[in-house]
């Protein structure tokens, strides 16, 4: 909600925008937006306020995740996400902590567009990765949701995020990552 983003300072902004973009928030955003959203009303009405979402918009989503802007082809990979990701994983190894690598809900559209290669490039990416001990990944690109639970195209909404939290809880407990409750 655009109320929301004008209450953080334009390096807070900034910050969540290009965690948003590469899959996750940053350690010293989360405590700041959970405080300020805590005391914002209507995420703490009950029930919550429902508004309609955006449309789904898979197609502007898709042209500038993976294809050239200003010329036909598919957009070169960034590889440094892989050596970010190993060294995420040497990092938790040294202090005995599991890693867990997640592949969010998209909608059906977004997900049936993604160019083979850059499909193919994740699976690849993940193969290298996992060993199921230490580093684990869950996929859940292809779970079903109603285009109502999404905000865009590839991020879930508000009621998307509540439907799959439940889920990937469950998995991380039968993966042994969290206790049985």
């Amino acid at each position: 909600r655009q109320e929301c983003w004008e209450m953080f300072d334009r390096s807070t902004m900034r910050e969540v925008m290009l965690c948003h973009e590469i899959g996750f928030p940053s350690r010293s955003t989360v405590a700041l937006i959970k405080q300020i959203l805590q005391g914002y009303p209507f995420l703490n009405t009950t029930p919550p306020v429902k508004y309609p979402s955006p449309p789904v918009g898979w197609e502007d989503r898709i042209q500038r995740h993976f294809y050239k802007n200003d010329m036909p082809g598919l957009k070169e990979p960034d590889y440094s996400f892989v050596t970010t990701i190993r060294d995420m994983r040497s990092f938790c190894r040294e202090k005995g902590y599991s890693l867990v690598l997640f592949n969010a809900p998209v909608s059906p559209m977004y997900y049936t567009h993604i160019p083979s290669a850059y499909k193919q490039l994740t699976d690849s990416v993940i193969h290298t990765l996992v060993d199921n001990q230490t580093t684990f990944y869950l996929d859940y690109s292809r779970h079903p949701l109603p285009d109502s639970c999404y905000y865009d195209s590839d991020h879930t909404n508000f009621y998307g995020a509540n439907l799959i939290t439940p889920l990937v809880c469950d998995s991380l407990r039968k993966m042994g990552v969290l206790p049985m409750p």
